[in-house]
């Protein structure tokens, strides 16, 4: 469930101003609009100093770092079956690595190790970093998953911290890593 929350709550960011950046979708918009769309404020020359603001906002940077991934806990309904989580595999320790924008934006990265070989994809708004784990096609076991972490400090001096849930294909083992990342 946790899974498609996260999803959802991805895929509504900036729906209702056509997109993340709450601007039009085609990225062709020359100046800012306001609630009854009509241009009010002129966009900023090409050589302005608020358009080379604008160009370094959009910069980013890879952080780095590891995990050492342990057994989670699952919690059930009293009414239903014993989970059981396979206590052995998948614990150890690994890597992880996001490509990071200045500001808010979309986010990739990759993580290597315990939990196998897992692409990461998701999303920075202010100091909350949200993304999906799928594992690589070749990966063996085959991991899925949701990262939440917290980013705190600014440019290259930020830090992120969170941990990565995931689980097997069967739904047979389930871990957590918790990680902190830094600039690389």
């Amino acid at each position: 469930m946790a899974f498609a929350w996260i999803t959802g709550d991805l895929a509504c960011k900036g729906e209702k101003g056509g997109g993340p950046s709450g601007g039009n979708s085609s990225g062709t918009s020359s100046s800012a609009s306001n609630a009854n769309g009509s241009s009010n404020v002129p966009a900023p020359a090409s050589g302005s100093a608020s358009a080379k603001g604008a160009e370094t906002a959009t910069a980013t940077a890879t952080f780095t770092g590891s995990y050492d991934s342990k057994a989670a806990a699952v919690q059930t309904p009293d009414s239903a079956p014993p989970f059981e989580n396979e206590e052995s595999g998948l614990l150890g320790p690994g890597t992880l690595s996001f490509v990071l924008p200045a500001g808010d934006g979309e986010v990739t990265g990759e993580s290597t190790g315990a939990l196998g070989t897992l692409k990461l994809h998701g999303m920075l708004e202010g100091t909350r970093l949200t993304a999906q784990a799928t594992p690589d096609p070749t990966a063996s076991p085959a991991m899925w998953g949701t990262l939440l972490a917290d980013v705190q400090g600014s440019g290259d001096a930020r830090t992120v911290t969170g941990a990565l849930r995931a689980s097997s294909d069967n739904g047979h083992v389930v871990r957590e890593a918790t990680f902190t990342l830094r600039k690389k």
